[in-house]
């Protein structure tokens, strides 16, 4: 495997799996699908309860997911893609549980964390966790409505 090939195979993991968080997200959790929406519904109700830790694809889903890239990439690489995107799944079921649970005082994580707590207010907008990329490139970020003029 080559160094390049393989760093850039990671980071290509990576922005796919910020695309799959944010699909997931607006149209399973939100888009009307039975169980998907029910348990999502609850964690809008209660952030801190059962479900804040979100949940995690299983391990079948991942073999499954390597197999089909192995299909169109190398096994190596396959295996290296379905990887990092498990990887950054893992990062966003703790990330997601540190927003709720955690104050933070740095400005930059105080930000980012503003930035799904608005959802829970607004959950027509500001669908991604880890990254707001597809919310901006989408236009589904929450943007201020100005105040009506009493």
């Amino acid at each position: 495997m080559h160094l390049l090939a393989a760093a850039l195979t990671v980071l290509c993991g990576l922005f796919v799996f910020t695309f799959i968080e944010y699909a997931a997200h607006r149209w399973l959790f939100h888009g009307h699908t039975g169980p998907f929406e029910a348990g999502h519904t609850h964690h809008h109700v209660d952030p801190l309860g059962y479900d804040a830790l979100p949940f995690f694809m299983p391990p079948l889903f991942m073999c499954a997911l390597g197999a089909l890239f192995a299909l169109a990439l190398p096994v190596g690489y396959a295996l290296l893609l379905a990887g990092v995107i498990a990887a950054g799944y893992a990062a966003y079921g703790l990330s997601h549980v540190a927003i709720h649970v955690h104050r933070f005082k740095n400005p930059l994580m105080r930000r980012w964390a503003g930035f799904h707590n608005i959802h829970h207010y607004h959950p027509d907008a500001n669908f991604g966790v880890t990254t707001g990329l597809w919310d901006f490139l989408l236009g589904t970020h929450y943007r201020r409505r100005p105040r009506q003029a009493s």
